[in-house]
């Protein structure tokens, strides 16, 4: 196994300086996924606290079933993650 193979295995980024400053950020293709929609879902949170200020209503409904596809997600990606290689389902 290789340095970069215990980074990735924990899905922790690995930075990449270039003449001392930050240049580069390497991470598995997991972690930026779960980036990706954690950033998806605070966008939508920040859509939802301006449209409050406004006055809009926001549905609760419509921002619990997206609360609830987020957590589901994160539990079938965990345990995707902790299934053994080379095995298929439960």
């Amino acid at each position: 196994m290789t340095a970069i193979d215990g980074y990735i295995k924990h899905n922790t980024p690995v930075y990449i300086t270039k003449g001392g400053a930050s240049y580069m950020v390497v991470m598995s293709h997991q972690h930026f996924e779960k980036m990706q929609e954690e950033i998806a879902f605070l966008k939508r949170l920040a859509t939802a606290e301006a449209e409050s200020r406004r006055g809009d209503m926001v549905d609760v409904e419509d921002l619990e079933k997206d609360l609830d596809n987020i957590l589901l997600e994160e539990t079938t990606d965990d345990a995707r993650t902790e299934q053994a290689p080379g095995t298929i389902g439960n």
